[in-house]
């Protein structure tokens, strides 16, 4: 039994009557929104609610502390400077935005594990927006969005729902602070603070080299050439010298009457879609000796130039080159938890000739067949194909892949998917995580959905292009729309997952607390004191970091694949696609 001096102290809070207050505007918007659930199945769900919300509210609170985000990636001179007072589409900013959602958090926790809310600034006529969150749940601010006429972005027109679950926003991060203006603990938000370790050339390429030299003993494992093109980093002093010692090589010389094409150039930040890459032609070759006085002014020269080699036998497709997108999902910073995901092919619109110098043959990026697309679409055809056969022809899915390889003698094995690319295709992102995530910001409450870009060559072997880290989300054509909701669906089914898990032992850990009447004092009207906070704040931590309770796991149907768990031990942390001497 509680005593009447705890039950006085739990009735007279003046944050108590902002709990009734939020309540009342709850009910008020559940009556102009009508929530879609996913399933009879996620009705049925198991769910959880606190048997004593207004004490939980105040235990929550001494659990919970906000601290400031640590810019554990301050060490790379950006993002680290944020204006988190600026406007940001047309968003209000509120310091007691999570208190708020807390709030609303203990007298509702049930609809929080039926209700899927999001906020998402994609274009109302984007995939994303137009076809999967309505699908799932509730787009909580429709009228927010790049969509927004300018002078309304520049404003502050609307308080952020402190009901939302997830949110699918593309610069949240840098205009609010997580953990007080949004993404709160018991949210999830896409896009992690420090992910431009992955996504930027430049802090990729160091990035590589650096992860190399735990290697030198064990090529096995990993090599400056596994996956990841030889790069020269320009603004380097000793790579540049390097660089333009082979370029006055005799042995260049010889590549270059071979190949034709060397090298690339790529500059190092900012620059995505096939953009800021050059092919290193006789005039990009001058250009480079004429800028770095052949190699005299390296060190001097700072621009953010990349040199990497040029993948000079690429695996050709009916005679076009293509590249690979794939899809991985960094489900959890802490601790790291990451899933591989299948993508499809990209193939160039152009035949494929070594000798050219036209980047449209070479790079085959969507973006860059678009004004064929739109050529297709004026003139009716073009080289006699239709627009959706020109985009049917640019798209092939993986037993696309595999299909046309047995067909050709290429490949014999009818498992190849399976027992070989797959696999090279999940070794490459453990590799790629285990050299970038030190600069990721470690919050339970972020994600992130990435776009990778790989090529394949005529031995079969895999190279990575880079990294997006927002990648478009269209659906177009036909087959694309159908891969990308069956994607998107299931990677909101391991997110909603670990954050139900998350919410699930919350709730489970702050009513035993409550219950125990050892466990806290009151103060006065709006605040308490926490028995042994130091030790309840640590285990608090520990159970606030992700993890999937047994109800909450992903589907056996879900095309997502687990390659990274940092709560397990050994190669089962990276699914055993790593032997034990490459840990």
């Amino acid at each position: 039994m509680l005593s009447s001096k705890k039950i006085a102290f739990l009735t007279l809070g003046i944050l108590i009557s902002a709990l009734i207050f939020y309540h009342g505007n709850l009910n008020q918007s559940q009556q102009t929104l009508t929530p879609r659930i996913l399933s009879v199945a996620d009705v049925n769900q198991t769910t959880y609610k606190f048997n004593q919300p207004d004490l939980s509210y105040y235990l929550l609170k001494e659990l919970d502390i906000y601290k400031k985000p640590i810019a554990n990636y301050s060490a790379y001179k950006v993002d680290t400077h944020r204006n988190y007072s600026g406007y940001y589409l047309g968003l209000t900013k509120d310091d007691r935005y999570c208190d708020k959602h807390r709030a609303i958090f203990v007298r509702h926790a049930d609809t929080f594990f039926t209700m899927k809310k999001f906020a998402t600034d994609y274009h109302p006529q984007l995939f994303i927006r137009n076809k999967t969150i309505p699908k799932l749940g509730i787009d909580m601010h429709p009228d927010v969005g790049v969509h927004m006429p300018d002078e309304l972005k520049r404003q502050f027109l609307y308080d952020l729902r402190p009901d939302v679950n997830v949110f699918f926003m593309n610069d949240m991060h840098s205009m609010r602070e997580i953990g007080k203006h949004f993404s709160c603990l018991t949210q999830e938000s896409n896009h992690i603070p420090g992910h431009f370790s992955i996504y930027r050339k430049d802090f990729l390429a160091e990035s590589v080299q650096t992860y190399s030299k735990q290697y030198a003993t064990r090529p096995q494992c990993f090599s400056h050439r596994k996956f990841f093109p030889k790069t020269w980093i320009l603004y380097w002093k000793n790579s540049c010298q390097n660089f333009f010692k082979y370029f006055d090589s005799r042995k260049y010389q010889k590549e270059k009457e071979k190949r034709g094409i060397v090298f690339i150039k790529k500059i190092g930040a900012n620059a995505h879609k096939g953009t800021g890459i050059a092919l290193v032609t006789d005039e990009v070759e001058q250009n480079l000796r004429n800028l770095y006085q052949n190699g005299t002014l390296c060190g001097d020269i700072l621009r953010n130039y990349l040199i990497q080699d040029f993948v000079h036998n690429p695996l050709l497709l009916k005679g076009h080159k293509f590249d690979f997108r794939m899809f991985m999902l960094i489900a959890s910073t802490n601790p790291l938890i990451v899933y591989y995901h299948d993508g499809f092919l990209r193939l160039s619109l152009q035949e494929y000739d070594s000798k050219s110098t036209d980047k449209s043959v070479h790079v085959t990026n969507t973006a860059l067949s678009r004004s064929l697309f739109q050529m297709a679409k004026e003139n009716g055809t073009y080289n006699g194909m239709g627009e959706n056969d020109l985009k049917n022809l640019q798209l092939w899915m993986m037993d696309e892949l595999q299909e046309y390889l047995l067909k050709e003698g290429i490949i014999s094995d009818p498992n190849w998917l399976d027992n070989y690319l797959r696999p090279e295709f999940k070794k490459a992102m453990i590799h790629l995580m285990r050299m970038s995530q030190h600069s990721f910001l470690k919050s339970s409450s972020l994600y992130e959905l990435f776009g990778l870009d790989f090529m394949m060559d005529s031995d079969l072997k895999l190279w990575f292009i880079e990294a997006n880290a927002r990648p478009a989300l269209e659906g177009d054509p036909l087959k694309k729309s159908i891969f990308m909701y069956y994607m998107l669906n299931d990677h909101f089914e391991i997110v909603f997952g670990l954050l139900k898990s998350r919410m699930k032992r919350i709730i489970l850990y702050v009513n035993e607390l409550a219950a125990n009447t050892e466990a806290w004092k009151p103060l006065n009207a709006s605040k308490l004191h926490l028995v042994n906070a130091k030790m309840r704040r640590q285990e608090f931590r520990e159970l606030t970091k992700n993890r999937f309770e047994l109800e909450y796991e992903p589907s056996p149907t879900n095309g997502f694949s687990l390659i990274i768990d940092e709560n397990k031990n050994g190669t089962q942390r990276y699914s055993q696609l790593l032997e034990s001497d490459c840990l």
